[in-house]
């Protein structure tokens, strides 16, 4: 049950960490296109997430190795500028760091029951990462470019 909480959670955390970012920049990806590039990142991401979890690796380097990954991707097959891409990234990445920085601890104690049954973890995930999500409804939604790189 963990490892397909995972897949569904990386495929997830994807589509709101692209969504999200360049939504920030002025760039909203249609929903089939988004939806394409979660999928491939977020196997990727589950990958690399099983290899640490086999291995007994702790999380947290995995963040910058599939950062790596998805700008690359954004880059290479998006045709999005480099720097465009490094900083959606950057922008997703600190509003991760924000929520599971305030509830994490919250929900520590509670964790290890978490992947007990089925669908706890994915609601730890959706908490945990509420103000990326959040801020990909607002921006979607008001379709406001926050950060103009283009003056």
């Amino acid at each position: 049950m963990i490892k397909l909480e995972i897949f569904i959670g990386s495929i997830i955390e994807c589509f709101f960490v692209i969504g999200t970012g360049l939504s920030f920049l002025g760039i909203y990806l249609n929903f089939k296109t988004l939806l394409k590039t979660s999928l491939v990142n977020g196997i990727i991401l589950y990958f690399i997430r099983i290899i640490y979890l086999n291995n007994k690796i702790p999380l947290g380097s995995h963040t910058f190795i599939i950062m790596i990954i998805i700008i690359l991707y954004l880059t290479l097959f998006l045709k999005i500028s480099l720097l465009k891409s490094i900083i959606s990234i950057l922008i997703s990445l600190a509003l991760v760091l924000l929520g599971e920085g305030i509830f994490i601890p919250l929900l520590k104690g509670i964790i290890p029951r978490l992947y007990k049954k089925f669908g706890l973890a994915i609601i730890a995930f959706f908490i945990s990462h509420c103000f990326l999500i959040i801020s990909f409804f607002i921006n979607y939604s008001t379709k406001k470019t926050i950060i103009n790189l283009n003056k």
